[in-house]
């Protein structure tokens, strides 16, 4: 461990993520208290003006503050991303680990089941999931949007989490400290909770890192397409669809939230790959 931090501090790109990462964490969790005003004041005598000192991104087309509205989208954005990577890792790490340790008939319908799902354009399955969900209906309020992004973000990446733990466990339990633990007589549930699974959680922390700039973009995604959060609540998907009407007279409504998606979202990969470089220093490529 002590030589995977060291490796992560010498790896400059990946301490500037993880300073991004931690600068959107503390966002989200303070962003009432940062934001200047209020993401719903509207005035149409200052709709579509420019950034200036006092309103550095500009108001949008309602004379609403875009960099409260950012600041206070920073916080939906966080929540669906890791609530549902969450929900993600604890399903699929569960059937990954049942998978790979007992083999047989429980390996063959999740691999199989894996192989249906991950046939599928990952967006075009959450845009699926949450078309069904939604059935149909045009307006649904901000939670059970919310609650749908979750859900769908969250079936689609289980598929990657159950193929990371199964094949971290089929190479853990091979090893001599395993066999050994067996061999005392160690139950079942005691050599995957305290030998396997502790020893197979550095891939599946990797994969969570990237999943997150992962589920971002794609609620963000879904949001710009007319499927996620809805106006009024500021979300960057939303402002960034609607900001696209006016890119030539007011640009700057799309592109602030745009850039807001971007940071966040290298800031993830960024940071993922440094720790996938600290932990296996193997997979590096010279």
């Amino acid at each position: 461990m002590a030589m995977a931090l060291h490796r992560l501090r010498r790896n400059k790109a990946a301490i500037l993520g993880l300073v991004i990462a931690i600068g959107y964490v503390f966002v989200a969790i303070f962003g009432p208290s940062l934001a200047p005003y209020s993401p719903y004041d509207m005035g149409l005598d200052r709709a579509l003006e420019s950034p200036s000192l006092a309103h550095p991104f500009g108001f949008d087309e309602l004379g609403r503050d875009i960099f409260s509205r950012v600041i206070y989208g920073t916080r939906i954005s966080f929540v669906i991303s890791v609530v549902s990577v969450g929900i993600a890792m604890i399903i699929g790490v569960t059937l990954g680990t049942l998978s790979g340790y007992f083999g047989g008939a429980i390996d063959a319908v999740a691999m199989r089941a894996v192989d249906i799902m991950m046939a599928f354009p990952e967006i075009l399955l959450a845009l699926a999931i949450v078309s069904a969900l939604r059935g149909g209906a045009q307006v649904i309020g901000t939670e059970t949007a919310i609650a749908y992004l979750i859900i769908a973000v969250g079936l689609y990446s289980i598929p990657q989490f159950i193929r990371i733990s199964r094949a971290s466990v089929m190479s853990v339990k091979q090893n001599e400290y395993v066999e050994a633990a067996r061999a005392t007589g160690e139950g079942t549930t005691g050599l995957i909770l305290q030998y396997i699974l502790p020893n197979a959680l550095a891939p599946l922390i990797v994969q969570a890192t990237l999943r997150i700039g992962t589920a971002i973009l794609t609620a963000a995604g879904l949001s710009f397409l007319g499927l996620g959060v809805q106006p009024p609540t500021p979300e960057w998907g939303s402002m960034t669809s609607y900001g696209r009407n006016y890119l030539r007279v007011a640009p700057y409504l799309a592109t602030f939230p745009g850039l807001a998606i971007m940071l966040v979202v290298l800031g993830f990969n960024l940071f993922g790959d440094g720790l996938r470089d600290a932990l296996d220093p193997r997979l590096r490529l010279e």
